[in-house]
């Protein structure tokens, strides 16, 4: 019964404060369905007021509001009183969403307290030009920022929930750091203008007027009220409507018992009251210690500004690729380290030129923090870009105005604590700073105090919480984030965000395809998601690209887009797809590549033939076995024997080294041999001698020749019954037969060397029978086996089935091949 009651009380008193106008709004027809063209551009349009309202955002809750506080004489616990009584002004959103939930239509309700909340900002300017130093003026603007700022969050619930419905879900995380990027352009305009203004319009005379901010206050509150007028002018999706069949206290818990968004609102309230730990005390302490001019701090926080329009362009995309709650965790493990700085900072002289301001007098100290706050501003704006993206996802569709509102309010009362903290810890210490010295006889000091604070409650409080999330689809966890993000190049991970969204964009398919090769380039992996979209693109040039970049990348995503790509028989990207894989693939992704043995495209054959070489799987050694065996075309033969090479199947040999000996082409002979070098000696051993010895006739083989004598008699020297002279001799005979291009000589020398080799390494006797001879050598060591079969075969000993009679002679790289393999088993014995 009480709840029944409690519903009817509050609905009639919100009745009662609407006009008649906005009572006839709630039997008004839902509005129809907004088309894409309404809707881009009311997200052009709200991003356009909102560059406006930034200007009275960078007035009022930010720097100059700080120092006109400062000017009129307020102490730290004023300044920290001042952001706390703000923070605590979000629980207003409750009866603000209570109230706009029982209207058909929030627009206009919306923008005639946005405007008037907007007004109240001409009062700080009324107030500093007429009389500044009258007593309580500090008080007097908390107090009408404290009421301005509560009508403001009387109906921000409304306006979350709108550009939440308004905002598609696929494009939010790009929405909101696109809007950020434009909105902190004005920003830094603003702060610049104040900074200029508030130096250079300076009161005369201590009791009079203090026209600077008179002026500044002045344009903040114009141009915030210009901003409503222009947002009204965004499209209104229609209002979901709430059921309400339960009391208004079960309508503002039902969102925190579900547990995501109950996770949410803790984390970002404690974040808040982590980061209003410092705040604007920051500030407070480079004017009074430091003794920083405003021109000085709004160079600072321009500098934050530039930060944070250089994050929005980027956020987005890569909150959309590895997710918000991975994302965001990460800048909360690493944006607070930037903190540190303040241990270094120090009150040391050091003139700078800058263009357009000409020579500027600071500090070191203040150098560092601009420096600093260009580095990290944007990393914390990414957790509320996070943040903005995660309330969508986690916020209950129906009644979600509410929700907002309930969460908007948690993360206040959370937050508020922070600024009081701050304060305190502020008067705690003397105007000099504690007697604990830091670099060059810095003082410790309050703002030292608080940055440790701020340190601690991010990673060991905020970071366990935020972490606590499970978020649908949820793409990363933190340290596959952290990986992608902190753990690479910066700079090529800057370029390849460039270029990543110069892919999305409207651009030529030339330009395109450059884009494409320069993100594979830069090896950022969270660029896949884009890169396998490109795989489907209308230009062939950005397929082939696509393809090539993402084997680049190579991780298991881009791995599975190529996989999947090439499993589509209607794709003309098999070639390419096969080639990127020879980069990346594993033995998993053999199966896949072994269908394509069996295509009527030789070109798609000979590829995935040297594919499988590249996944080391043992599934494909017999397939390829086969296709070395059967095929008729040579090119084919050559990528199948390069793929058993480096698959380390030593039957293969016996395969290779007959297709060697019976080619016409110079090319395909030297490629057998390398395969054939691979197997029989050390992967890429004789590729690199063949190298030497094709600049001079003898530059690669006469040292291997003089390494196989030299190893020879290490062998030998614990055993002084074998035929060391005898070696020495076929040693030396094979060298002068290579010397003057006696290939049958040398061969027959070979083999005589490897008989020798074998009879003293694996206690094979030589009874003369090759054959049987190589039948027990095969059981004792397959690989010597088949290097002794191999030059029985150039000897002539043995003879190929399909061999004529009369035995060719060895070409010269067959010789090159048998000394390399002597060499390797002297080496190894």
């Amino acid at each position: 019964m009480w709840h029944n009651v409690s519903n009817y009380c509050t609905s009639r008193f919100f009745r009662c404060l609407m006009p008649f106008h906005m009572q006839l709004q709630i039997t008004k027809p839902a509005a129809p369905q907004l088309s894409d063209r309404e809707v881009r551009r009311g997200l052009r349009l709200n991003i356009m007021s909102g560059c406006l309202g930034m200007f009275w955002v960078a007035i009022a809750l930010n720097m100059p509001y700080t120092m006109l506080l400062d000017a009129l004489g307020a102490n730290g616990m004023l300044q920290g009183l001042s952001s706390t009584i703000l923070q605590l002004t979000l629980a207003i959103q409750i009866p603000g969403a209570l109230f706009f939930e029982m209207l058909q239509r929030r627009k206009s309700v919306w923008g005639g307290l946005a405007i008037a909340h907007r007004l109240c900002w001409f009062i700080p300017a009324y107030l500093a030009w007429l009389h500044p130093a009258a007593p309580f003026g500090a008080h007097m603007v908390v107090f009408v920022a404290t009421f301005s700022i509560g009508l403001g969050n009387f109906s921000a619930s409304a306006w979350h929930s709108w550009l939440a419905d308004l905002v598609p879900e696929q494009t939010r995380g790009q929405f909101w750091s696109t809007r950020q990027a434009f909105t902190m352009v004005a920003f830094l305009l603003a702060m610049a203008m104040s900074g200029i203004v508030l130096d250079h319009i300076k009161p005369t005379d201590p009791d009079g007027p203090m026209t600077g901010f008179a002026i500044v206050f002045g344009i903040a509150a114009l141009l915030g009220t210009i901003d409503i007028v222009i947002h009204l002018g965004v499209p209104e999706p229609a209002v979901r409507r709430t059921i309400r069949n339960l009391s208004l206290v079960d309508r503002l818990i039902e969102p925190l018992r579900l547990p995501n968004f109950r996770r949410l609102a803790i984390a970002m309230g404690l974040w808040m009251f982590s980061c209003t730990l410092v705040g604007s005390f920051a500030q407070l302490y480079a004017r009074r210690v430091l003794h920083a001019t405003y021109t000085e701090l709004s160079i600072w926080t321009i500098m934050a500004s530039l930060s944070t329009i250089l994050a929005g362009l980027s956020a987005g995309h890569l909150i959309d690729r590895i997710g918000a709650r991975a994302f965001g965790a990460v800048m909360i493990l690493i944006a607070p380290v930037f903190g540190a700085c303040w241990f270094l900072v120090t009150d040391t002289p050091l003139r700078l030129h800058v263009p357009l301001l000409g020579e500027l007098q600071t500090s070191w100290g203040m150098a560092l923090v601009t420096i600093t706050s260009f580095l990290s501003a944007g990393l914390y704006s990414c957790v509320g870009l996070s943040h903005m993206s995660l309330l969508a996802a986690t916020a209950p569709e129906r009644g979600r105005t509410l929700a907002m509102a309930v969460q908007w309010t948690v993360i206040g009362l959370l937050g508020a604590g922070g600024s009081i903290v701050g304060g305190y810890v502020m008067d705690l210490f003397p105007r000099n700073g504690s007697h604990f010295l830091l670099l060059r006889n810095t003082h410790f000091h309050f703002i030292h105090a608080l940055i440790i604070l701020h340190i601690l409650t991010a990673w060991f409080v905020v970071l366990p919480v935020f972490l606590g999330l499970r978020v649908r689809r949820e793409r990363l966890s933190m340290v596959e984030a952290f990986n992608r993000i902190v753990l690479v190049n910066p700079l090529r991970f800057a370029s390849g965000i460039y270029h990543a969204r110069v892919m999305s964009s409207p651009v030529t398919r030339h330009r395109r395809a450059l884009a494409v090769e320069a993100a594979g380039d830069s090896g950022a992996e969270v660029f896949v998601t884009d890169l396998a979209t490109r795989l489907t693109d209308a230009s062939a040039e950005v397929r082939e690209a696509a393809a090539q970049s993402l084997g680049q990348i190579g991780n298991r995503d881009a791995r599975d887009a190529l996989i999947k790509a090439l499993q589509d028989p209607a794709s003309d990207l098999a070639v390419h797809i096969l080639r990127a894989l020879r980069r990346c693939a594993l033995a998993e992704d053999a199966p896949v590549i072994l269908s394509r043995l069996q295509d009527e495209n030789l070109e798609i054959v000979r590829e995935a033939a040297r594919t499988l070489g590249s996944t080391g799987a043992n599934e494909a050694v017999q397939p390829l076995l086969d296709l070395l065996q059967t095929t008729r075309h040579e090119s084919i033969a050559m990528a199948a024997a390069e793929a058993l090479a480096r698959l380390h199947n030593i039957a293969a040999i016996y395969a290779i080294l007959p297709h060697m000996r019976t080619t016409n082409s110079l090319v395909a002979r030297r490629t057998f041999a390398f395969a054939a070098g691979d197997l029989l000696g050390e992967p890429d051993g004789f590729y690199r001698t063949l190298t030497v010895e094709d600049q001079s006739h003898g530059a690669g083989i006469t040292p291997l020749i003089q390494r196989l004598c030299t190893n020879w008699r290490h062998v030998e020297a614990g055993d002084p019954t074998t035929h060391a002279q005898q070696a020495a001799a076929l040693i030396c005979e094979l060298d002068r037969h290579y010397e003057a291009r006696e290939k049958r000589a040398a061969a027959s020398t070979a083999l005589r060397i490897a008989l020798l080799f074998s009879e003293h390494c694996c206690n094979v006797s030589n009874t003369g029978d090759i054959h049987e001879f190589l039948t027990v050598l095969r059981e004792m060591d397959p690989r010597i086996a088949a290097g002794v079969w191999y030059l029985a075969l150039l000897d002539g000993s043995i003879q190929m089935p399909s061999q004529t009679p009369s035995v060719p002679e060895p070409e010269l790289v067959e010789i090159q091949l048998a000394i390399y393999m002597l060499s390797c088993w002297i080496k190894d014995a």
